[in-house]
């Protein structure tokens, strides 16, 4: 930051922190590992400074990797390639954003974790926040995340399965480079 400043340039540099989610120590009682559908493994911090960035806000958005590439691309006055499937977070980094994803995939290879696909929602028009999540050998989660946090209720029912949710994430699934508006439509849903 000092370098950037004595250089001059500092207020017209957008910088961006990022790292990696932590191991598991317990949580969920996996006594360690990572690569799980849980709140602890999904979520990373982002830090973001720059112009038009307002200090000291916060958004709870869902973003993702695949977003960075089209935010670099915006903010250096460049086109994004046509294969990429991401957002550009420049409506939401100067706050002028009116409307965004409401859903993110979640998935894992067997190498890693049992395999798995779910869906994570955000809160919007009076949705709640909420994870559905498929696991290959059949089992299946639901949770709650406005009542609970720390994803220790399983809500599924097979009686009555999410299938709103179930749909989105079927959708999700099949998202590829040749179905990028099936893609925006599943993470727009309601």
């Amino acid at each position: 930051m000092g370098e950037l400043e004595n250089a001059g340039v500092l207020s017209n540099t957008y910088i961006f922190f990022t790292s990696d989610n932590g191991f598991h120590h317990g949580e969920h009682r996996i006594p360690r590992q990572k690569w799980r559908p849980y709140e602890e493994d999904i979520q990373i911090p982002l830090v973001v400074r720059g112009p038009g960035v307002a200090a000291g806000a916060t958004t709870y958005k869902l973003v993702l990797n695949t977003d960075y590439l089209p935010t670099f691309t915006d903010l250096a006055g460049e086109q994004s390639p046509p294969y990429v499937d991401g957002r550009s977070l420049r409506p939401v980094l100067n706050e002028s954003v009116t409307s965004w994803r409401s859903a993110i995939l979640l998935e894992a290879a067997a190498n890693y974790s049992p395999a798995y696909y779910g869906i994570r929602t955000a809160s919007t028009n009076g949705i709640t926040r909420r994870k559905y999540v498929e696991y290959a050998g059949g089992a299946r989660e639901l949770y709650n995340l406005e009542s609970d946090a720390y994803e220790l209720t399983n809500r599924y029912n097979a009686t009555t399965p999410p299938t709103g949710l179930a749909s989105r994430l079927k959708a999700l699934k099949s998202c590829g480079a040749d179905a990028a508006v099936t893609c925006r439509v599943a993470e727009n849903g309601p």
